[in-house]
């Protein structure tokens, strides 16, 4: 998935990306509930992934092409 801490965040538990999506399914009561769970994360992970990429495009307009995150 390329730089995922970036996209992910920092979460103050530091979990793995493995702990999440297997507490997502363990703590779901059923499919239709997993099914939403993972459409939030997905949808969760789409607007980090929008907040670092704006992120980054500042870092490159201020600092010029030879910024490196």
């Amino acid at each position: 998935m390329g730089e995922i801490e970036p996209i992910l965040g920092h979460p103050e538990e530091e979990k793995e990306f493995e702990e999440i999506v297997l507490e997502l399914w363990l703590k779901s009561r059923g499919p239709e509930e997993t099914r939403s769970r993972f459409e939030t994360l997905g949808r969760n992970l789409l607007k980090a992934q929008e907040t670092y990429l704006e992120s980054k495009e500042l870092d490159r307009a201020l600092f010029g092409e030879e910024y490196e995150v």
